[in-house]
């Protein structure tokens, strides 16, 4: 059931976000003339979502198991592949789990642990980029106090905006926690002790600040994107509609994100003076921009080690519970 909803949501939000738009903008951004600046977008885009992300679970990986470099790096782009196309529902966790279980003599509480940690030290990332854009909106957020001088000032109402989604987050966190962990804590407790003596506070900063480069190079890349669309946003306000739609993404209210991210981006867009057109346009445009380098690299990748959905359910997911 809950799956029908995630998809009756997604076919919504997607049908909305294409409504708004005029697929020639996005179109005409793909001229000569644009091509020193698409090919910067397509680095920063790239380099965020690949080199990055890849070796961050490498590092973590080999601290328990040595593993190939090559091997990860299969594991990230069929792990995109599946969940951003095919399997949307998958989750690229899955996959990279199924993967690493594969290629070493790991059980599944390790690597629950690695894909954890992982997961864990980019939402640390998240929050710190988060308080980091409320400090330097200060007086932005000292406007709350006086209830009054809250009306007529949109400008304050997006760091309300981000306050209650961060409260939220953390709401359906703890009830995922409290609902899914908690069943075995006292097995999983003692397994993750027995794995966690590999990973000390300095490697966890480390993992950290990778995290942090991750989203550097995604603001930088979304920042060019809207250059790219001729208009302009401080990068500190794309820093918070980066952070707000990747904390949104990160619901399960939709099939892998899809159209959630779209209607997230372009709607915080709009606070900022962008109409609704041209940021529906620019988040069809970010969403392209993340599916062909996966589909292409992916897909190559499936077809040099097929895989079935079936066989990584049984090996991993099964086991996992």
């Amino acid at each position: 059931m809950f799956k029908y909803i995630q998809w009756g949501v997604t076919i919504f939000l997607l049908t909305w976000i294409f409504s708004q738009v005029d697929l020639k903008l996005i179109t005409n951004v793909f001229t000569f003339d644009k091509i020193p600046l698409l090919t910067i977008i397509v680095f920063f885009f790239i380099s965020s979502t690949h080199p990055i992300s890849t070796y961050k679970l490498y590092s973590i990986t080999t601290k328990l198991h040595k593993i190939p470099f090559t091997r990860i790096t299969k594991a990230t782009f069929i792990g995109l592949f599946l969940s951003k196309t095919v399997l949307p529902n998958l989750g690229k966790d899955v996959v990279e789990g199924y993967f690493i279980k594969k290629n070493t003599n790991l059980s599944w509480a390790p690597i629950f642990l690695i894909l954890f940690l992982n997961r864990l030290t980019g939402f640390i990332a998240i929050i710190l980029f988060a308080f980091f854009y409320l400090i330097f909106n200060s007086e932005r957020l000292l406007t709350f106090f006086p209830i009054q001088d809250i009306q007529g000032k949109s400008v304050d109402f997006y760091v309300l905006l981000m306050l209650s989604v961060l409260l939220i987050f953390f709401s359906i966190l703890l009830y995922l926690f409290r609902h899914k962990i908690l069943r075995r804590k006292n097995e999983i407790i003692k397994k993750l002790k027995e794995s966690s003596s590999y990973f000390d506070k300095p490697f966890f900063f480390y993992l950290v600040v990778l995290s942090s480069f991750f989203y550097i190079f995604q603001v930088l890349a979304f920042g060019y994107i809207i250059q790219l669309f001729e208009y302009d946003v401080y990068w500190y306000d794309l820093l918070f509609v980066l952070v707000i739609s990747k904390i949104v993404t990160t619901l399960p209210i939709s099939i892998g994100g899809i159209g959630v991210q779209e209607t997230s981006i372009a709607s915080l867009l709009s606070l900022f003076n962008i109409p609704l057109e041209i940021g529906s346009a620019i988040a069809i445009f970010i969403r392209i921009l993340m599916i062909v380098p996966i589909a292409i690299g992916g897909a190559f990748m499936l077809f040099s080690e097929p895989i079935r959905y079936s066989e990584i359910k049984q090996e991993f997911v099964n086991k996992g519970k």
